[in-house]
C-alpha cells in the first residue's frame, strides 16, 4: 500500500493523454497473506488439517470448500486508488467501478479495519476487503468527502515552504522537573506548531467536525498533516491553528520563539515559548535544510 503516489489516473471520459489527471493519494492490493484476515481461510484451513489427519485422503466436503475458497480468494481480489475525488476499485475479474466521494452518504460509508475491509455506497457500490492499512483508506474517505477538502482541493501539494518533523513538548517545572511528550512539530515562516502524537483523534475532529467517527490508529498525526499540505496555504495556517486548540497542542509566533544555534545535522533545535513550555526537535539530514532555512527566517 502506497501513500502519496506520484503518480496519477487520468479523469472518467479522458483518455491516457488527458493533461487533466488525479493524484493518486493511496493505493493497495490484496495478497495471499491478506486472506489470514478472513474467517473462511480459517475454516478450509481446519478442513484440511481435519481430514489429513483422520482421513488421511480427500473428500467431496474437502474439495467443494477448496472451490469455494478459490472463488471467493479470486472474487474479492483487486486493486484500489484513491484520489481526492474518487475510490476506484478493478477487481481481478469484471469491470472497474469508480464512486465519486461527494455521492457517499453517512450511511453508505463503514469500515471494519480489524478485518481490512471497508465499504462505501454513493452512485456506486465498493467492497474493499483483505486489504493492509484499511483504516487508513477508511479516514482519507472520511476527510476527503468532507469539507475543507472536498470540492477545494486536488490531491497536489499546495503548501511547500513547512517543515514536519518529530519533536518532543518539554514543560520545565519550578522545582526543576521535566516532562517530555512525543509529538509532531510543523514550522512555518510565521509560526511553530506542536501536535501531541496521541491526539490523531482530536486533529482528525478538529479538521473536517465532531461529528465525524473516530479514525483509526493509522490515521497518524504525520498523515493528517500531510494530507492538510494540499490545501491552499492560507486555509493550512488557519486549519493548523484549530487544530492544535482541538488537540492540546502548541504553537508560537515566530517573534516568542527563542531558538539555539542549528548549525550542523544532528545537533538538534531546541524552541522555547511562553508559559515555560518548549519543544525539541531532531531534524535528519533529509529535514535539516528546509527547517535550518525556516528557523532562521525566524530570527530575520
Amino acid at each position: 500500500m502506497t501513500l502519496v503516489s506520484l503518480r496519477s489516473v487520468p479523469h472518467p471520459g479522458s483518455d491516457s493523454a488527458s493533461p487533466a489527471e488525479e493524484p493518486v493519494l493511496l493505493e493497495g492490493t490484496q495478497g495471499w497473506h491478506h486472506f489470514l484476515s478472513w474467517p473462511g481461510a480459517w475454516v478450509f484451513a481446519l478442513l484440511v488439517l481435519t481430514h489429513r489427519y483422520t482421513l488421511g485422503r480427500p473428500t467431496p466436503l474437502l474439495v467443494a470448500g477448496g472451490v469455494l475458497f478459490l472463488y471467493f480468494s479470486l472474487r474479492y481480489t483487486g486493486r484500489f486508488q484513491l484520489t481526492s475525488k474518487r475510490l476506484m476499485w478493478q477487481p481481478r475479474f469484471g469491470e472497474p467501478v469508480q464512486v465519486p466521494l461527494e455521492s457517499i452518504t453517512s450511511e453508505g460509508f463503514s469500515a471494519l479495519p480489524a478485518w481490512g475491509e471497508v465499504r462505501i455506497k454513493g452512485s456506486h457500490s465498493v467492497t474493499v476487503r483483505h486489504v493492509r492499512h484499511a483504516g487508513r483508506l477508511a479516514g482519507l474517505i472520511e476527510l476527503h468527502r468532507r469539507r475543507p477538502f472536498q470540492g477545494e482541493v486536488d490531491g497536489t501539494t499546495r503548501v511547500g515552504e513547512v517543515s514536519v518533523l518529530p519533536a518532543r513538548r518539554v514543560q520545565e517545572a519550578a522545582s526543576s522537573s521535566r516532562r517530555e511528550e512525543p509529538g509532531v512539530a510543523v514550522l512555518r515562516p510565521g509560526y511553530a506548531a506542536f501536535l501531541p502524537a496521541h491526539r490523531h483523534a482530536e486533529v482528525f475532529h478538529g479538521l473536517v467536525g465532531a461529528n465525524a467517527p473516530r479514525p483509526d490508529a493509522d490515521v497518524t498525526v504525520e498523515v493528517l498533516v500531510d494530507q492538510m499540505r494540499l490545501l491552499s496555504e492560507a486555509e493550512f495556517d488557519v486549519r493548523m491553528r484549530e487544530v492544535v486548540l482541538a488537540s492540546g497542542g502548541e504553537l508560537w509566533h515566530a517573534d516568542e520563539v527563542r531558538s539555539g544555534p542549528a548549525s550542523v545535522a544532528g545537533q538538534g533545535i531546541r524552541l522555547g515559548g511562553a508559559r515555560g513550555a518548549g519543544m525539541e526537535i531532531r531534524p535528519d539530514l533529509a529535514q535539516f535544510e528546509a527547517t535550518d532555512r525556516i528557523v532562521r527566517r525566524w530570527a530575520a
